[in-house]
């Protein structure tokens, strides 16, 4: 059935206010990892070679406190297994470069890897930097995960709890008036955004963001807000707020829910919810490549740009650089569940699309073929993507002519082969 639009048909006011952020005085000590740090799985035998390179940690302990303390520890799917003692965090603020860290671990694929530091004033933890990468095959220089948080001060933008509703009929429609649309929020690193859906009888009609969290802990009023739909009676509708950390890992849903049977004041109920991996919506999705021999095989190992995006909404929630295992598979965490626009391209192909509609757990989802032949990168096979095949056909790797992104099937040689994958391509776009 026809929706109609959300609207805000009336606003009475809106008053943002600030409450003072007092975890920044805590935030300037810290000894925390640096962004960029990468990750390579190698099973041998029953066990998997880990090396984790693009090392650097930031610290920050002005006052040269000695009471400034951190901490290390390792964990390996969730569980330790190495726990360091109390350092001292040198004086002043500036950047250490480390060397790469290597390691094995017992066990098979898939492996969650954590690194982490704590950051401690005397006995009480004040910080925590911690990086995490999964393999679920053999995989090179995945980038990890950066999350920094402070304890007991997640983001997060969710709805008050003040709210009441009628529900009425007009002379096509049915109406739902708010008294108010009142949020709070506490983003205390100022680094968590969030999105809104609306969902109308189960059926999503609206989706806006992602849109930055405001800074440090307050609120914002909005007054006198109507709804209208022409959906008949009973009405279930529901105003979801997502919030994500920087990394666009799902931590925290808000949902505003009224439902009324006919003309009268409505149900109203406010429900809250902390996020934990339970919650979240991972997408798995074995990629279709070009050229490449059976799996699982090394040049099936390609980065991928992946986004997702709110349907009927802009920018993308997650825009994020992927790794596939020597399989091809692609996995996208840490999303909320719901309904988005899937976008992958690898550096050589045109890009897919699809909508996807994400439940809690894993989305298995299959992917268009990715087509190769876009040398440049610029999702379109054309004159200028021959004219790079050309002037590296017939090198091979390490050879001073060689164009990786003109070896379509990543073999090692730019040759016959490379131009037949462009020539199946050639004036073709890939999805926008």
């Amino acid at each position: 059935m026809r929706k109609l639009p959300f609207v805000f048909a009336l606003i009475v006011f809106s008053v943002v206010t600030f409450i003072p952020d007092h975890t920044a005085d805590a935030a300037q000590v810290y000894y925390r990892w640096a962004p960029g740090l990468r990750m390579s799985c190698t099973q041998v035998g029953g066990s998997i070679n880990i090396v984790v390179s693009s090392r650097a940690v930031q610290y920050s302990n002005p006052d040269d406190s000695p009471a400034a303390l951190y901490t290390s520890a390792r964990l390996v799917n969730g569980t330790s297994v190495f726990t360091g003692g109390f350092m001292s965090i040198p004086n002043g603020v500036d950047t250490l470069t480390l060397s790469n860290y290597s390691t094995s671990v017992s066990g098979g694929y898939p492996l969650e890897y954590t690194f982490r530091y704590d950051t401690y004033i005397g006995i009480t933890r004040i910080f925590r930097s911690e990086v995490v990468a999964t393999c679920n095959g053999n995989a090179s220089n995945i980038q990890m995960s950066l999350k920094n948080s402070i304890p007991g001060t997640e983001a997060f933008r969710r709805w008050q709890d003040n709210k009441t509703a009628t529900c009425s009929l007009g002379t096509t429609t049915r109406r739902i008036q708010f008294n108010n649309l009142d949020v709070e929020y506490g983003n205390p690193l100022n680094d968590a955004d969030y999105t809104r859906t609306e969902i109308d009888d189960d059926t999503q009609i609206t989706g806006s963001g992602p849109n930055p969290v405001e800074f440090g802990s307050g609120s914002v009023s909005v007054g006198g807000v109507l709804y209208v739909t022409i959906s008949p009676y009973p009405l279930d509708y529901r105003y979801t707020i997502n919030t994500y950390d920087e990394d666009g890992a799902f931590i925290y849903r808000s949902v505003l829910r009224a439902t009324c049977a006919g003309s009268s004041p409505a149900i109203v109920s406010v429900t809250d919810t902390v996020i934990t991996d339970a919650n979240r919506a991972s997408v798995q999705s074995t990629l279709v490549l070009q050229g490449r021999p059976p799996a699982p095989h090394s040049t099936r190992a390609i980065s991928v740009r992946a986004t997702l995006t709110v349907s009927g909404s802009g920018a993308p929630i997650a825009d994020l650089i992927l790794l596939t295992t020597d399989t091809g598979l692609m996995t996208l965490s840490g999303q909320a569940p719901g309904t988005y626009r899937l976008y992958v391209k690898g550096t050589s192909t045109l890009a897919v699309k699809t909508i996807v509609t994400l439940v809690a757990g894993t989305n298995t989802i299959t992917l268009p073929v990715l087509r190769e032949g876009d040398a440049n990168n610029d999702n379109t096979v054309n004159i200028t993507d021959f004219s790079s095949l050309a002037a590296a056909f017939g090198s091979v790797a390490g050879g001073g002519t060689y164009n990786a992104n003109a070896d379509f099937n990543k073999d090692g040689v730019v040759n016959i082969t490379d131009f037949s994958l462009l020539a199946s391509s050639f004036g073709q776009s890939g999805a926008a």
